[in-house]
């Protein structure tokens, strides 16, 4: 079963690396685990091309905004691929990320992008996934 999550990217800080992701899809992969998928961002708050993405951090709570958990994951550990859509700073690309070892409770999730300078994004759009 797959959930189509509303898009609602950009925003961030003002330094490289600002723009958020935005969530996309969560499905259950089986037991305790989560896919998540996402758009990666493109552009900095100011407008400006992303130049510098080093990963993404993956927040996890048992309710909304209240994240106690998170999962830093390095662009080389991701599965992201074109999704068709061309910018100026380049095409769109679809990361996917299986989230694991979940303990049964219903999930607020949000992804946050990070550059190489340590500036972290907004968090994206928050998504709640039920896990038996």
């Amino acid at each position: 079963m797959v959930i189509v999550v509303a898009s609602c990217g950009g925003g961030g800080g003002s330094e490289a690396g600002g723009g958020s992701p935005s969530v996309e899809t969560v499905s259950a992969a089986g037991a305790r685990t989560l896919n998540l998928s996402w758009l990666e961002p493109k552009f900095n708050e100011d407008g400006s091309c992303i130049t510098n993405l080093r990963g993404y951090q993956v927040n996890l709570g048992l309710s909304r905004g209240n994240y106690i958990d998170y999962r830093p994951v390095l662009l080389n550990e991701l599965d992201c691929q074109p999704n068709g859509t061309q910018t100026s700073c380049g095409p769109v690309r679809a990361c996917h990320y299986q989230l694991r070892g979940l303990e049964s409770a219903s999930w607020y999730i949000t992804v946050q992008a990070y550059n190489t300078r340590g500036n972290i994004s907004r968090h994206s759009n928050e998504i709640i996934r039920t896990v038996y």
